[in-house]
């Protein structure tokens, strides 16, 4: 999946800003750095990512209790690294948004 307008979007929260990757199916995986909270630096981190292709190095599937999470591991051009993750999802939802994000 190639990072662009449509799919890299800046998300209000209860919380302040997230990132968010909008899958093809519409659900989400947001960025998870409360370091980058605030407005700003998420339309900073996003025109960074713009672009981008996400290859399977980039994309991991992690349990979560009785439940898995898709991880995704992405570098912007200043070597900095953005970690991203779905919601919690059964084993076969996760393989189903494994592959919607490698297409």
């Amino acid at each position: 999946m190639k990072l662009d307008e449509d799919n890299l979007k800046v998300f209000k929260h209860d919380k302040g800003h997230c990132l968010k990757i909008i899958m093809p199916d519409g659900s989400g995986n947001y960025l998870h750095l409360q370091l980058y909270n605030d407005v700003n630096s998420m339309l900073i981190i996003r025109d960074l990512l713009l672009e981008q292709e996400i290859y399977m190095q980039d994309v991991e599937v992690i349990e979560d209790g009785t439940y898995y999470r898709l991880n995704v591991t992405l570098k912007d051009c200043n070597n900095d690294s953005y970690d991203f993750h779905s919601r919690k999802l059964n084993l076969n939802d996760v393989v189903y948004e494994r592959l919607q994000i490698l297409k």
